[in-house]
């Protein structure tokens, strides 16, 4: 038969223990979500990239309809959005497709530029030959990381 001293201390204990597995669940959480590569700080990434992507995306199809003499604005366009993409900031994780997509931006933006100035056409299709590859790169990355999130490395 117990005493009640010892059902105090059991009862205590397993309070105790409760209390330690809420404290550990809640850490786990926040670090689940809100830790460096947490679901919440990839999806919010995600979304920013998405939303330059659709600008960038808008931008690049007017300076590939664009004639050659006035493609100074349309590159501005680029330049401005390429610009957004290198200050934005992302997870650890997402570093090196934020490092793709300001690349591949680089990459078009040269092309247009070299367009412009009517270079080799082996160097222009040479650049947005570079800019889709980075592109396609930064798609894969973000579906990556969007799937291994909070484990990502």
């Amino acid at each position: 038969m117990e005493n009640q001293g010892e059902r105090k201390f059991s009862k205590r204990f397993v309070i105790g223990l409760v209390m330690v597995i809420l404290i550990a669940a809640g850490l786990f959480g926040g670090w689940y979500f809100f830790g460096p590569c947490g679901v919440a700080r990839v999806n919010s990434a995600n979304e920013d990239i998405g939303k330059i992507l659709q600008q960038w995306s808008a931008a690049n199809a007017v300076a590939g309809n664009t004639s050659r003499i006035a493609l100074d604005g349309p590159i501005m366009r680029l330049q401005e959005i390429r610009q957004q993409a290198s200050e934005l900031k992302v997870p650890p994780c997402l570093e090196d497709a934020k490092h793709n997509l300001v690349l591949g931006m680089d990459e078009a933006i040269d092309g247009y530029l070299a367009f412009m100035r009517q270079a080799n056409n082996t160097l222009v299709e040479s650049k947005f030959s570079n800019a889709a590859l980075y592109m396609g790169q930064v798609a894969d990355k973000l579906q990556d990381v969007k799937s291994c999130a909070p484990f990502c490395k």
